[in-house]
């Protein structure tokens, strides 16, 4: 039996099975037990593939890797991966700017260092130079 809150899904489902997509990705963050769902078209049919709850799940369309994780605003969220571990996300155009942002913040506390490095080095310079000179008159 269908549940009432599957039969939009149903239709949905038969939607993109005529569509013709090569790849197709559910999450479902109210299904606890498997939020992740995943259909491969083989011989001109969406046929549903085993999801391993603990692994990334790889995209043979995308050449990345599907990864369900919690996000404490947002709940779970379905996101995209560069590698099988998860330890390269596709970033969101946000997080991109975030990292860029942080980056030249970096960047900047650096050249910031090297300056004073660099100012504090010429007053050494000049302690020595002003040593010199004064041990040169005696």
């Amino acid at each position: 039996m269908v549940h009432t809150r599957d039969r939009p899904w149903a239709r949905k489902l038969a939607a993109y099975k005529r569509s013709g997509i090569r790849e197709l990705v559910r999450c479902d963050p109210e299904d606890a037990r498997s939020p992740l769902r995943l259909w491969d078209r083989i011989e001109g049919d969406l046929v549903e593939r085993e999801v391993l709850k603990q692994d990334l799940e790889r995209s043979d369309v995308l050449g990345l890797f599907w990864q369900v994780e919690p996000v404490t605003e947002l709940g779970l969220m379905l996101r995209l991966c560069r590698d099988s571990a998860g330890r390269e996300p596709v970033l969101t155009d946000e997080e991109a700017r975030c990292e860029a942002e942080a980056r030249r913040v970096e960047a900047e506390a650096r050249r910031v260092e090297a300056e004073a490095r660099r100012v504090e080095a010429e007053a050494r310079v000049r302690e020595l130079e002003a040593e010199l000179a004064r041990r040169s008159e005696r």
